[in-house]
């Protein structure tokens, strides 16, 4: 009887539930809700507003200090060569701004370069020149007066402007010692008793805080978007479940039994929903957590790999050159052959970090096509020709056919082509110890009379692999068989590269194979027939050719090894060169002599050569003739030989140094 009476007046209870519970805790979740967003969004408008004071108030401070350091510097160093410094220097040759001259044009140039920024030094007391173009604001005005009375304390202001609200910023422009005996004898000073910590004016800087303001409201608006969305999802599942349980009830009164089941089943029901929740929540968050760590740990393993290969190109630059050059030089058996060994040991630790560079590329997307003309038969011969001295050594036969119908000129990537070759044919007279390799060229059929399919088949007679295990082979730091990296090397990219660039040229890999039967590698290419006939692209480099005439080089390079490598191989091309080991040396050095090149390498302690590039161009900008500068550097990432190239640079060249790439590069631009 008394759980039948706890029953009703639980089943009286809800109705009363669903109309005055609900919409009150509404209400005062929507009256939380107005207040919250009230409260950060007042907050986040007071922070905003404190990072741009803070920011501006670090301009204007640094401008002040360049200015002190223009003035205790550059003006006393000029003024004892004997320059002028003068207001009207832009009337004069061979002259440089006063100081506050200076300051007034460098805030007109940034209010051109600078998106709504605005510098402005301005006094009560003018020079006479600048009387006629001298317009002080409301603020302006009120600032000298503010900070002639407390100039240690900086005067702003928030104002509207054009549609755009603007951080208005002035701190006092005190009188400093080297700067008083200037303006008290300058020709037609307003003043000539000026003390040291006068105030002579007020330097302003204005900052445009509408789009940070306006960030920061839109990113909270969102967030409490979703908030009110999730609290209404709340409140609508809570109604949900109070009718659920209503209908629940209605259904027990007359059973106490089943009501009694009922209950349990409905609050293990709720249970599990909560539970379900939490653990949908946590999914979420761990869902996020893991996506954030990826990103990171991709951002970090592109820095890695950038950073890696400067530190490992640098010395290996110095490694290859070097025993490259003694090879040519008088050796003895013993001492060729160790070099060799070394110079072959340096040459596989470079393929294997271009490997891994590569990979990253095509990771990241950013391996892109050449397209030039290239006769696909010349790439096979020329590539099967580099292996002439392995097969040699192991006493191989290698048969090569090429199709009659295959065409002498396409519009293709020669160089990505013949490393798919290179690491196809490579990995096959790795693999085979006896027999050869049967390799073929075909065409297939095309999907329009511009377009042509071609056909390569590399075919041997070595170890073979298990047909099982053939989609790992082109798994990316897996080989079928662990004992072949041990028995063989390799890294374990070399044919996940290939089928990735395989795919990037429009065609398809496959690869047929038992055990101790040798194994056939074949795969497409998409390509384009040209419609009228040139000379096909050179794929084989071209012997070195004396230099048209003896060219003037200077070279910027800190690593010493580097420097005399590269002093080396410029006195072989027949150049001669100089030498220095930082960014600023080398804007000397140009300042001093003419040269007809640089060689500037981006990695250098004091100055680095991009930013000496940058100098050499500002110079060059206001009148010099333009000196042309390639980058030497162990950078090799995807983008950076555009990157260098849109900062000034005329020509790139990767490190280690390649003597004919070296060579080329100088020859396209001198």
């Amino acid at each position: 009887m008394q759980k039948a009476d706890q029953t009703q007046k639980s089943h009286q209870q809800t109705p009363q539930l669903e109309r005055v519970g609900i919409p009150a805790v509404a209400a005062l979740l929507l009256l939380w809700i107005l207040f919250l967003g009230w409260y950060t969004l007042d907050t986040a408008d007071q922070v905003v507003r404190g990072f741009a004071r803070e920011a501006i108030q670090h301009q204007a401070q640094d401008i002040t200090h360049f200015r002190n350091f223009y003035s205790a510097e550059i003006v006393k160093r000029a003024q004892k060569a004997g320059i002028t410094v003068t207001d009207n220097y832009k009337d004069l040759p061979h002259a440089l701004p006063l100081p506050a001259t200076f300051v007034i044009d460098f805030g007109q140039y940034m209010r051109k370069m600078e998106d709504g920024t605005h510098l402005a030094l301005y006094s009560e007391l003018p020079f006479p020149g600048r009387v006629a173009e001298r317009h002080l604001d409301d603020f302006q005005k009120a600032a000298l007066a503010h900070l002639k009375l407390n100039p240690e304390i900086p005067y702003t202001r928030e104002e509207l402007h054009e549609g755009r609200t603007y951080l208005r910023y002035a701190q006092a422009d005190r009188m400093q010692a080297n700067c008083v005996a200037c303006h008290n004898t300058y020709p037609g000073s307003p003043k000539t008793d000026w003390q040291v910590g006068d105030v002579r004016g007020a330097l302003e800087v204005a900052m445009p805080i509408d789009h940070w303001q306006n960030e920061a409201s839109t990113l909270l608006l969102r967030s409490f978007g979703m908030l009110v969305v999730e609290a209404i999802a709340g409140l609508a599942v809570v109604w949900i479940s109070l009718r659920q349980l209503r209908k629940t009830l209605q259904k027990s009164q007359a059973v106490s039994k089943k009501n009694q089941h009922s209950n349990r089943a409905l609050r293990a029901q709720m249970q599990q929903r909560e539970a379900m929740e939490q653990g949908l929540r946590e999914s979420q968050a761990a869902l996020t957590t893991a996506k954030e760590r990826a990103e990171s740990a991709n951002l970090l393993k592109g820095e890695f790999l950038a950073n890696m290969s400067h530190e490992i190109r640098t010395p290996m630059n110095g490694i290859v050159g070097m025993t490259q050059l003694t090879l040519q030089t008088a050796l003895n058996e013993t001492q060729r052959e160790y070099l060799t060994l070394a110079n072959t040991s340096a040459l596989h630790l470079l393929s294997i970090i271009n490997d891994i560079l590569d990979f990253s590329k095509i990771e990241a997307g950013h391996l892109s096509l050449q397209l030039v003309r290239m006769g696909p038969a010349q790439v096979l011969e020329n590539t099967v020709r580099s292996f002439t001295p392995e097969v040699q050594a192991k006493g191989l036969e290698v048969q090569v056919h090429i199709a009659p119908d295959v065409p002498g000129e396409v519009m293709s990537d020669p160089v990505r082509l013949r490393q798919i070759l290179t690491n196809l044919i490579g990995n096959a007279i790795k693999f085979t110890a006896q027999g050869g390799l049967h390799i073929r060229l075909e065409r297939e059929a095309a999907t329009t009379d511009a377009e042509v399919v071609l056909k390569f088949s590399i075919a041997d007679s070595g170890i073979g692999f298990d047909p099982t295990k053939t989609e790992q082979l082109f798994s990316p730091f897996i080989q079928a068989d662990g004992s072949i990296t041990r028995s063989f090397g390799g890294t374990g990219l070399g044919l996940a590269i290939t089928r990735s660039l395989v795919e990037l040229m429009g065609g398809q890999i496959s690869a047929v194979s038992q055990l101790g039967q040798g194994a056939t590698f074949s795969f497409t290419i998409k390509a384009t027939v040209p419609q009228t006939r040139q000379d096909p692209l050179a794929v084989a480099p071209k012997g070195s050719a004396a230099p048209a005439r003896c060219l003037k080089v200077l070279i910027a390079e800190d690593h010493p090894i580097n420097q005399k490598l590269a002093a080396i191989l410029l006195e072989q091309m027949g150049h001669a060169c100089v030498l220095v080991d930082d960014g600023d040396k080398a804007l000397e050095a140009l300042a001093q002599d003419r040269f007809d090149m640089v060689l500037m390498d981006v990695m250098m302690p004091h100055m680095d050569g991009l930013t000496a590039l940058k100098a050499l161009r500002a110079m060059e900008a206001q009148g010099r003739p333009r000196t042309v500068v390639i980058m030497v550097t162990a950078h090799a990432m995807a983008g950076d030989r555009e990157r260098f190239m849109a900062q000034g640079a005329d020509g790139y060249v990767s490190k280690p140094i390649s003597t004919p790439m070296l060579e080329a590069e100088i020859a396209l631009l001198s």
